[in-house]
């Protein structure tokens, strides 16, 4: 017989996996973080970190952590999927991430709007923000390593199974008011946790086992119980966290984040954009439902443009910002004619770093940009007069709607 344990103890059994818990405490009240809108528990924060050194496909990977909000070296961002907004809530306004420092150090949690702004949240207890760990050296939460999964005696308990349960359980136990009705009790004390400890079935195999929590839902162990009805701990088995990225220990740098296409759109322009689009109150093309294929389903477009100018009359762009219909912000796309839409990565820059040169080349010639930017803004205060230039171009379409016009010759050239 197996067994894994949550302080909520997860029970399971070999074809039979379940979670094991302990007792919350007399009242309601749980360590956690308080966010605009939102609350995240430490066992959320808990259950998340755990998962992310699981390394499943099927979840996000850890990734550095460049924000403003918190300082320290090789810092990294994981978000709490484990979290289950309340079934009042009508949009899931806000999503959360933790800051840690491996293996578990936890710096602290914030909540990203609709707006893409980043809000720290603020802790609820005067204690430390990770949880202390009752058994260090055995402590899932603070290994250095990736989990991939657990041998207990001759079985082998896949992660697959337990990621599976413990997203579950985590999200059941904080919808419920009575979240430990369903729960019988584990039949040992937890060496270094204190409380009465508790088992849930969670799927039907040859042999029960049991993951194991600690007293607020978070997971702590898998067991196996032997045939004298004793519990023994199973082995975690670990690979080298070679593929947990970490920062190299060089001073905080002073990153903007946002959006590379051929250019940069940063997290302040883009929560204003998507501001101007919710305000929108004009009839306009803008924002436009469109359905980007089968994942995403109907979105709202919003054109952003290298300029950094916010056009509320949505003038045609071959940048969007793409939206939820509650208008959250989700990515942001360039626009190709022949190839359709191309998702713009995520990145950090340098706030002081220095603009790439992006002159155009025409034989041995180079055209500098601010020439260019010259010409053009010329090209339109001309076009109300009976000038020669500039004048309608008739070759090949572009990215962007035309019509299009040609300017004067540019006189100012370099070899």
């Amino acid at each position: 017989m197996f067994s894994l344990a949550l302080s909520v103890i997860l029970s399971i059994t070999l074809l039979q996996v379940v979670p094991v818990a302990t007792t919350g405490p007399a009242g309601d009240f749980e360590p956690g973080f308080n966010c605009e809108k939102g609350f995240i528990s430490d066992a959320e924060i808990t259950n998340a970190l755990i998962i992310s050194k699981m390394a499943n496909p099927k979840f996000p990977s850890p990734n550095p952590y460049h924000g403003p909000l918190f300082r320290g070296e090789r810092l990294l961002m994981y978000p709490v999927i484990t979290h289950k907004w309340p079934e009042e809530r009508e949009s899931k306004d806000e999503t959360y991430s933790i800051v840690y420092q491996n293996p578990g150090k936890v710096v602290g949690v914030f909540a990203i709007t609709q707006y893409n702004e980043h809000l720290p949240c603020r802790r609820n207890v005067f204690t430390p923000h990770t949880p202390p760990a009752p058994v260090p050296n055995q402590s899932l939460l603070h290994m250095n390593v990736v989990i991939t999964g657990f041998q207990c005696a001759q079985d082998e308990i896949e992660n697959e199974l337990i990621l599976s349960k413990l997203v579950f359980t985590t999200g059941w136990c904080k919808r419920r008011s009575d979240r430990y009705a369903r729960y019988d009790p584990f039949p040992e004390p937890i060496p270094g946790m204190e409380g009465t400890n508790l088992i849930w079935l969670l799927a039907d195999k040859d042999h029960p086992n049991l993951r194991e929590e600690n007293k607020y839902g978070s997971f702590v162990q898998v067991s196996s119980m032997l045939l004298v009805e004793k519990h023994e701990r199973c082995i975690v088995k670990t690979i080298p966290n070679s593929h947990v990225p970490t920062l190299s220990r060089n001073p905080p740098r002073n990153l903007q984040m946002g959006y590379i296409c051929d250019i940069f759109f940063g997290d302040d322009y883009i929560s204003s954009s998507a501001i101007a689009a919710r305000e929108q109150d004009q009839i306009s093309v803008y924002p436009k439902i469109e359905k980007l294929g089968s994942t995403m389903g109907e979105v709202l477009l919003w054109p952003v443009y290298p300029s950094g100018n916010i056009i509320k009359q949505g003038r045609h762009s071959r940048y969007f910002l793409v939206m939820s219909k509650d208008f959250h912000v989700l990515r942001v796309l360039r626009h190709f004619r022949f190839h359709g839409y191309k998702n713009c990565p995520r990145e950090g820059i340098e706030k002081d770093q220095e603009p790439e040169i992006s002159d155009f080349i025409c034989d041995n010639y180079r055209v500098a940009n601010e020439h260019l930017s010259k010409t053009a803004k010329i090209s339109c205060n001309d076009i109300s007069t009976q000038r020669y230039y500039p004048k309608i171009y008739q070759g090949p379409r572009f990215d962007v709607i035309g019509p299009y016009l040609i300017s004067k010759p540019i006189a100012e050239l370099s070899s």
